[in-house]
């Protein structure tokens, strides 16, 4: 086995499960926030995902009659789409007392952190295995390890900008904010059917472009609702 293949995979697969706890510390540290939320987020996640698995398991005889792409499009969308009711569930039941932007970054970094470390711990096993070494040959897979690191850790910033716009349908009583999620959630994993079996850098690119895009909506939508407020202030000015 290649020493530096071996070093770089512990590394990053480490760093995947390590980065949601230096969020969590560094958020706790400045906001001085309780830890509930994060483990509402973690927990309602995995619960998540084990049924999602349990779905797609008794399910595999159904994606025979799909087309390779198909197959990894039609869980992909049914994922996101459930993620996003699931949230729009718990801010609107379930976490009602706890709506603001800093209960959703918490929530939020419980949501994506636990798929972080899950996928992490996941990776080491199969590669450990050595179905991943096997599958992969020269620098494609050292290429890999990164990119898939990277990945990892911006579907966590990914998954933070999705909770806030969730939570914003509360506070502002704008619906808008769940089709921007979910728009931007479905369009995602649609991407990444196209592109799975590509080792390329437009994973991270995209996953960059959703973020990006999910701040620039929340800052207009902020700065416009801003500006209601001033002008109303004014209005009754006069």
């Amino acid at each position: 086995m290649d020493t530096m293949l071996f070093v770089n995979v512990v590394i990053t697969s480490l760093f995947t499960i390590v980065f949601p706890f230096v969020l969590i510390f560094w958020f706790f540290k400045t906001y001085k926030k309780s830890w509930k939320l994060v483990g509402i987020g973690a927990g309602l996640y995995a619960l998540l995902y084990a049924i999602l698995s349990v779905i797609i398991i008794a399910n595999l005889e159904l994606f025979d009659f799909f087309t390779i792409f198909l197959a990894g499009v039609i869980p992909g969308v049914f994922a996101g789409f459930l993620e996003e009711i699931l949230r729009m569930f718990s801010w609107r039941y379930l976490l009602k007392k706890y709506v603001n932007w800093e209960n959703a970054v918490l929530f939020g970094i419980g949501w994506g952190g636990i798929e972080s470390i899950l996928d992490g711990i996941s990776s080491l096993y199969v590669f450990f295995l050595g179905l991943g070494y096997n599958s992969l040959g020269g620098n494609t897979i050292h290429d890999f390890v990164f990119i898939w690191g990277a990945d990892n850790i911006i579907a966590v910033l990914a998954q933070i900008a999705l909770t806030i716009l969730i939570c914003q349908v509360i506070l502002q009583r704008r619906k808008i904010f769940f089709i921007y999620a979910l728009v931007f959630h479905l369009g995602h994993n649609i991407i990444i059917s196209f592109i799975q079996n590509l080792i390329l850098i437009g994973i991270i690119y995209w996953e960059f472009i959703l973020c990006l895009s999910l701040y620039i909506i929340m800052h207009y939508e902020k700065e416009g609702k801003l500006r209601k407020i001033k002008d109303q202030i004014r209005a009754e000015l006069r």
